[in-house]
This record gives C-alpha cells, sequence and structure tokens, in this order.
C-alpha cells in the first residue's frame, strides 16, 4: 500500500521550521522496548545510551537552535539529514548509530559538533530492537524539510508488509511555551512516540507495517520516558 508520512508542531511554543526523516526497516523486533535518551541541557549534541540487546540501531533526532551551523557527525554516527536553517538561526538532523550495539555496551550517538550554550539544543534517540539482521529497505522516502511551515510531509512511498517504519521529527521552538508534535500517515498505521527531549522538539517514533495477511504479526509496545 502507497501512503506518505506527515510530522506536525502545535502549541503556543512553536515555529516554523521542521525536519522528518521515515526510514522502513527490515528484520525489526515487533515489539520495540528498547533504551531510550533525550536531553535538552548539553554543549555538545550528543547523548550516551546503554542498549538492552545486540544486534540493535540507535536512531536519534536533533536540533540546535543558536545559529545555523549544521552538525558534524560523531565517529559513531552516521547522518541521513543536516539541515540549516537560516531563516531561523537554528539547524535540523536525523541519524542513527553507523554500526549495531552490544547489550550493555554504552554508544554516545549524534553530533560532535558544534559546541552550543546550554539549552540551545535537543536530542532524542531510542534503540530500534532486531528480530535478524536490520536493513533500511530501498523504499525509505527521502527525508523532506521546511523552513516556513509546521507541518510537513514525506513523498509517497511503498514499504513492504510486515516492515517498521521509524520516525525522525526535528521541530522549531520560539523559545518559551508548550510544544506538540504528532505524527500521522494516510493509511490507518498506529504510531508510538518511543523517546523526546523535556520540551518535544526532537523525537522518534515507530509504526508497524501490517503484514501480508492483512494485520500486524504481533503486539508492539514502546515506551517514552
Amino acid at each position: 500500500m502507497s501512503r506518505t508520512v506527515t510530522a506536525t508542531a502545535s502549541g503556543s511554543g512553536s515555529e516554523n521550521g521542521i525536519l522528518l526523516v521515515v526510514k522502513v526497516l527490515d528484520n525489526a523486533a515487533v515489539t520495540q522496548n528498547g533504551a531510550t535518551g533525550n536531553s535538552d541541557a548539553f554543549t555538545v549534541p550528543e547523548q550516551s545510551i546503554t542498549p538492552d540487546d545486540t544486534g540493535s540501531w540507535i536512531y536519534g533526532a536533533v536540533i540546535q537552535g543558536d545559529n545555523d551551523t549544521t552538525f558534524t557527525a560523531a565517529s559513531t554516527t552516521t547522518f541521513s539529514a543536516n539541515v540549516a536553517d537560516s531563516v531561523h538561526g537554528a539547524a535540523y538532523g536525523a541519524f542513527r548509530s553507523t554500526s549495531t550495539t552490544t547489550s550493555g555496551t554504552p554508544v554516545t550517538a549524534g553530533a560532535s559538533g558544534p559546541t552550543i550554550p546550554s539549552g540551545e539544543g535537543n536530542i532524542a534517540l531510542a534503540e530500534i530492537l532486531a528480530a535478524g539482521t536490520l536493513a533500511e529497505d530501498a523504499s525509505s522516502p527521502t527525508g523532506v524539510s521546511t523552513t516556513s511551515a509546521k507541518t510537513i510531509t514525506t513523498a509517497s512511498f511503498t514499504p513492504p508488509a510486515g516492515t517498521l517504519l521509524v520516525a525522525m521529527v526535528s521541530a522549531d521552538y520560539s523559545g518559551s511555551g508548550s510544544v506538540t508534535v504528532a505524527v500521522s500517515d494516510t493509511g490507518d498505521l498506529t504510531w508510538d512516540k518511543l523517546a523526546a527531549d523535556p520540551v518535544g522538539l526532537a523525537s522518534v517514533w515507530i509504526a508497524q507495517v501490517p503484514s501480508a495477511a492483512g494485520r500486524a504479526s504481533g503486539a508492539m509496545t514502546g515506551g517514552f520516558p
């Protein structure tokens, strides 16, 4: 089934500027209750978490609002989107760990730069558990971003039955007030928020694509710190 995915930021603290990256994963576990991490108080835009399982990937979203300098990937990290917003003096990123995890061995993922004042950045990480060897499916749509709206939608794509969708969202902030981010699609999927920073600007979401039989292969649970 062809579908699009949309991310929308709302609330008195939301501002134009948003990034959405969706990855289609083969061989992901049906139940996703791995480790998560988040922060809105750092000077280097990275975060450490201790994975619960071996063979996972760590996915994350990050935003910095001090200037429009884009992120320098940490040695452990691969960025799939790295966007400068010169209109609002911000930068948005989406990434995953370059290597799979080893259970109990901490992973620091994100960027080694730029250095920013504490409180000017937001990051969220989530461990995506495997049921085999994880792979990013070729059907994954290209990441999308805008500096002139609070909502963004991917191009149409057709994920294979039984795959897991992972959405990473980075949204801009006015500096005060509440922000609520929502993720939806044109189909009938249920989106669970696995991780978000305390303000909610950086977040990681998942949705299970139904199996070929027309139903999800099992109940999916997610934890939100």
